[in-house]
């Protein structure tokens, strides 16, 4: 059933005007998101490598070192985070990926006829 939320991405040019539109699966568009995250964390590393005269990251100081942990903690949490969106989703405190869809189907329709 979690297959079935899908997440719509418009596409703007700088005018805000819409130019395309894709849709994703909500675990694929997750799964990309985390991906992306993780990858910013090289980016990261290679722009305080840059600031540190090129130094490899065994030859910064404790402070950049520490600095560069904290940031790297905070983007893999939120990877994380974003990678468990999926699973993590609820319907009435229930986890959705964990009902099958006729249940789903059938309480909606009995809380609607409530």
């Amino acid at each position: 059933m979690l297959n079935d939320y899908t997440v719509a991405i418009i596409m703007k040019n700088k005018d805000m005007e819409s130019i395309s539109e894709r849709t994703y699966s909500l675990a694929s568009y997750c799964k990309e998101q985390k991906n992306n995250l993780s990858r910013l964390i090289n980016d990261v590393e290679e722009a305080f490598t840059a600031m540190n005269n090129g130094k490899d990251k065994s030859e910064w100081s404790e402070d950049t070192v520490n600095r560069f942990m904290f940031i790297r903690r905070n983007i893999l949490n939120s990877a994380n985070n974003i990678g468990r969106l999926p699973s993590n989703i609820k319907y009435k405190g229930v986890r959705i990926d964990g009902i099958p869809t006729s249940e789903f189907i059938a309480n909606i329709m009995q809380n609607t006829i409530k």
